[in-house]
């Protein structure tokens, strides 16, 4: 670890030097760099370290500085720091591989760079130091996956997923004058207070959205790039089976019917929703992956998207890890875990693996 003072940091970004502050980080640009001095800790509204590989540039800009970001943010090489007690603390260089911009005219939101070398764990646990969990979500709503799914889904949802009301879906679904099975109606109800339930990879549609093809199949559901639809079988009212497409002439059963899809559609789109990660770079072996997730419980449920990409989920309190053996005598899977809290990924250090993402 390197410490040095201001003054260096100034240098960095060469002649020309102008200063501003973004997400409660300073940012220095000159005709040489951009530096970036961001504060000990791990608030997620703020700019700062996320990961020993990845740095976020977060927050509002300063009027006038927009454009300065918008010619030096891809083209400029970064140079990041930390503030600490005894001084900077240098992370080394980096590159913006995303920015997120919105408005007309563009509004800068915030920026993904990525470290040129990942940082130490020793460094990373100095500039985000580790702190005790918080409440983590449960997994009790396990027990009830066999008899009680609607229950199982609820409680699994509220514990999740962050409380974020949403007016646009009325409290009585009528969905065009559709009929509409009860699973499907409670599932609304959540999203009600928790709108990211309804997907942020793949999306179920809002009750206004729903339309039934010329066989009757109730579309409810779409792949985030539009390459495949879920639809509801028809004449089954009570728990009907869910079919996926791809040219919607062609149709596959998935795995569970409506009320454990639900559950899974949940689990599925909470690696969307997770604000910590931990994404081994390579495939794993059988023996590796069990060992990720040693002591953790299983999902009972069939696997997910069984036509396509066929996921499997194991759970541990504040964690879903989401894998796929393939065949049973395959020795490869691919595995990868979403957490609540940034503390409960740390014992997956131990595992010694090369990460593409880990938040811990």
């Amino acid at each position: 670890m390197k410490i040095v003072d201001e003054g260096v940091a100034n240098a960095v970004a060469g002649p020309e030097l102008r200063s501003f502050t973004v997400g409660g980080a300073t940012v220095l640009t000159g005709s040489e760099g951009l530096v970036i001095i961001a504060g000990i800790g791990d608030d997620l509204a703020a700019s700062g370290v996320r990961s020993h590989r990845r740095f976020e540039l977060k927050g509002e800009v300063p009027a006038g500085f927009d454009q300065v970001l918008e010619d030096k943010l891809h083209d400029f090489p970064h140079h990041l720091f930390v503030r600490t007690p005894d001084g900077l603390l240098s992370a080394g260089s980096g590159r913006c591989r995303r920015s997120g911009w919105s408005g007309d005219p563009s509004v800068f939101r915030s920026a993904d760079i990525t470290l040129d070398e990942p940082l130490s764990w020793e460094a990373l646990d100095l500039v985000r130091p580790p702190v005790p969990p918080a409440a983590l979500p449960g997994i009790a709503w396990l027990d009830h996956v066999a008899d009680d799914r609607p229950r199982a889904l609820r409680e699994f949802v509220d514990g999740w997923y962050r409380r974020t009301p949403d007016a646009s879906i009325p409290p009585e679904v009528v969905g065009a004058g559709i009929p509409v099975p009860r699973a499907l109606q409670e599932f609304y109800a959540l999203a009600r207070g928790h709108v990211s339930v309804m997907g942020r990879q793949n999306f179920l549609r809002s009750p206004a959205e729903l339309e039934v093809d010329a066989a009757g199949r109730l579309h409810f559901g779409d792949e985030n790039q539009g390459c495949f639809v879920w639809a509801l079988a028809s004449g089954q009212d009570t728990d009907p089976r869910v079919l996926i497409s791809e040219d919607r002439e062609v149709w596959h059963e998935e795995g569970e019917p409506l009320s454990g899809f639900l559950l899974q559609f949940a689990l599925y789109e909470a690696f969307a929703d997770a604000p910590y990660r931990a994404w081994p770079k390579a495939i794993l072996t059988r023996r590796q992956a069990l060992q990720m997730i040693d002591g953790w419980r299983h999902v009972p449920l069939s696997p997910f998207l069984r036509s396509r990409c066929p996921a499997t989920f194991a759970v541990s309190p504040g964690l879903v890890a989401q894998f796929d053996f393939g065949e049973a005598d395959d020795d490869e899977c691919v595995v990868s875990v979403v957490a609540t809290d940034r503390s409960v990924l740390r014992p997956l250090r131990a595992l010694d693996l090369d990460w593409s993402e880990y938040d811990g």
